[in-house]
């Protein structure tokens, strides 16, 4: 079975009402508890097969993670903060061949420390010789 990972994420919530046996009177109701614990054991046996599923859709992406050619990319990144303060932001971003992305390293430098992100990115360019390179630290439209 392939799971629909439709927005990312596939969920599946399973109630289970269980009603106290030591107090039903009747034979009737407890043969319709005995039916709903059947069904009960149906889902859960069916969830299993989902749970077994999920795990092996992570052991291929495990593989692929580990068999993958991936590229590293240098950015640096100039944003303002909500309170008017300017960071900058070195980020060593880790690119898979199939477009997923995530950052492998995330230095912040407060306003003041500029030169020294423009250095450290200029040293990160120098170790990792050929790797794609982003700067973008200039003021935004909004901040003239």
């Amino acid at each position: 079975m392939k799971l629909d990972y439709s927005r990312d994420m596939y969920e599946k919530t399973i109630f289970i009402h269980l009603h106290d046996p030591r107090r039903t009177p009747e034979l009737k109701t407890l043969r319709q508890y005995d039916s709903w614990a059947v069904d009960y054991i149906d889902r859960l046996k069916e969830m299993l097969e989902v749970l077994n599923d999920y795990r092996f859709d992570l052991m291929e992406r495990a593989q692929y993670l580990a068999t993958a050619q991936s590229t590293l990319s240098i950015e640096l990144h100039r944003r303002r903060t909500y309170y008017g303060k300017i960071e900058y932001y070195l980020q060593l971003v880790r690119t898979l061949p199939d477009g997923t992305s995530y950052i492998e390293q995330n230095t912040q430098y407060p306003g003041s420390d500029r030169h020294k992100a423009i250095a450290d990115f200029k040293a990160a360019c120098k170790s990792h010789p050929g790797a794609p390179t982003v700067m973008n630290i200039q003021k935004g439209k909004w901040e003239r």
